[in-house]
């Protein structure tokens, strides 16, 4: 029987979409004519112009980070407020020098700025305050009960003050972690 099926000259090439190529048959992963790999191009100075680039924009982004929490935690503090100022102005530290009762009028003068109508009042740590002389600062601990009458948090209040230039370094108000409205929920209804 003779076969009905064409047979193709073994010397005939498929014909491809694709005719600068060595493979026809998959014309998307083929590789094409004349294609050296040996031959490449070494562009080590385009690699490290990215890698430059690369690194660039990374300490930028870094730094702009930075300065955005740095400006956005002094915003809020205005240490060494028009009332310790006027306190320094209205003291002769020649006649009498600066020591820790100077210092906890500066810390209470602050926090009264800092805190307004919500201080109830304040008293000095005697135990904690003191003259940390590796430093050359006073370190100020004032115990401040912050709220209203009815409802106060007693909150610590942290000075550290320059004796030299009678400024405040350093200031924060330490708030009590509270416990949640569960636990004291279940503190109020248990014997």
């Amino acid at each position: 029987m003779a076969s009905s099926v064409s047979a193709k000259p073994p010397n005939a090439k498929r014909r491809s979409h694709d005719s600068d190529t060595d493979d026809d048959a998959i014309p998307s992963l083929a590789v094409p004519r004349g294609f050296n790999p040996d031959q490449l191009p070494t562009d080590t100075g385009i690699k490290r112009f990215v890698r430059v680039k690369t690194l660039l924009i990374t300490f930028t982004v870094i730094a702009a980070v930075s300065l955005v929490f740095f400006a956005a935690s002094q915003l809020g503090t205005n240490v060494n407020g028009a009332a310790v100022k006027a306190f320094n102005a209205s003291r002769d530290y020649r006649q009498t020098p600066f020591d820790i009762l100077d210092a906890q009028q500066i810390c209470q003068f602050q926090t009264q700025e800092t805190h307004g109508k919500r201080l109830l009042m304040s008293y000095l740590d005697t135990h904690s305050s003191r003259f940390e002389p590796r430093l050359g600062i006073y370190k100020i601990f004032l115990v401040a009960h912050i709220g209203n009458r009815n409802e106060y948090d007693e909150a610590t209040i942290h000075c550290h003050i320059n004796p030299s230039k009678h400024l405040i370094n350093h200031y924060k108000t330490v708030f009590p972690e509270k416990s949640s409205i569960m636990s004291r929920a279940i503190r109020f209804f248990t014997p």
